[in-house]
């Protein structure tokens, strides 16, 4: 049996209930063991809500470089939170100077093979693969702080020792930045050509400036 929340009650010096409020309650009846474990765990309603976590916030937050290990991270508990309430919205919060772009890619495909609508927030800012994950947010949920910077550009293939090497490897980055530029696109509606000729060179953008460019949704 759940028991019901206890609103009011005057604690004791140490701040938790007293002996007679464990045992009686509000209403004078006698408690279960179950209720008195939940009254003394439990103060107030308003008491629970300060233990209240990001997971119990369905929220996620990606700092830092986006690389393998993060990106794992952050899948799974999109997958967890899916699992645990398919179609309840996600809040990911984002502060990134971006990375790997095929890591990033893993986190994108993931918001839009989920049913659950992923609402992301750049928070401070958000760069390269970064600013991607940003614009693939649900439409009308993207929001950007006011302060914040976003930053667009070409992905970068790397170094490689050998022309041969090079030549192979050029074809599917070249691939794989269209593929980027189509999701930019399609997130922002603008034309795919705009998109790709923005981002042969770092375009720097304030956060009125994503939302003038369909990157976000509001600034907030």
């Amino acid at each position: 049996m759940r028991a019901e929340p206890f609103k009011e009650y005057s604690p004791d010096d140490s701040g938790a209930p007293n002996k007679e409020q464990r045992a009686t309650g509000l209403s004078g009846r006698q408690l279960t063991h179950q209720e008195a474990t939940e009254f003394d765990r439990w103060k107030t309603v308003e008491e629970a809500e300060k233990h209240r976590t990001l997971d119990d916030l369905r929220t996620i937050l990606y700092s830092g470089e986006i690389e393998a290990d993060k990106s794992r991270d952050v899948v799974r508990k999109m997958l967890e939170f899916e699992a645990k309430d398919p179609g309840e919205p996600i809040i990911m919060k984002i502060s990134s100077s971006g990375g790997s772009a095929l890591d990033g890619l893993t986190i994108v495909e993931t918001m839009r093979t989920i049913t659950s609508p992923v609402m992301t927030f750049c928070l401070g800012y958000a760069f390269s693969m970064a600013l991607v994950i940003l614009a693939a947010g649900e439409p009308g949920y993207r929001f950007c702080t006011r302060g914040s910077w976003v930053m667009i550009h070409q992905i970068s293939a790397g170094r490689y020792q050998r022309f041969d090497e090079l030549k192979t490897t050029f074809g599917f980055y070249e691939r794989l930045n269209t593929q980027l530029a189509r999701i930019i696109a399609d997130s922002s509606n603008q034309d795919i050509k705009k998109v790709e000729q923005d981002m042969r060179a770092d375009v720097w953008l304030t956060a009125q400036e994503a939302k003038d460019l369909g990157l976000v949704d509001e600034v907030i």
